[in-house]
């Protein structure tokens, strides 16, 4: 079965900028958006947009194309000065990745016996 993780991000900011980073992911071929779109959920409040991305139970890796999709997002977020912010958990106690973009200035999750918002 493999080592799992549970994962959450967000990306968020004005929807001008948000819908140009998904515009952007898909002319560059990244297809997080697609490989993980039932994971996917998009908000849309006043002049904002976020897009969160909740799973659990993955096998979260670098050579895995969609991992890398998403990890190329988060790089274009600070390229477009988008807030956000990631978190995983690992099977193992002290195994977590939990980083923030340049642009972001607060925490959305934190890790108690699950991952909570």
């Amino acid at each position: 079965m493999g080592y799992r993780s549970d994962v959450r991000s967000i990306i968020w900011g004005s929807t001008e900028l948000v819908t140009a980073l998904m515009v952007r992911a898909r002319m560059e071929g990244n297809k997080a958006l697609e490989s993980f779109d039932s994971y996917l959920a998009k908000e849309e409040t006043d002049a904002d947009t976020e897009i969160s991305l909740e799973i659990d139970d993955i096998k979260w890796y670098v050579g895995d194309s969609a991992v890398r999709g998403w990890e190329r997002l988060l790089e274009i977020a600070d390229e477009m000065q988008l807030e956000w912010e990631f978190i995983r958990s690992g099977e193992d106690y002290d195994d977590v990745d939990h980083r923030i973009g340049e642009n972001t200035d607060s925490y959305e999750f934190w890790i108690s016996k699950t991952i909570m918002r």
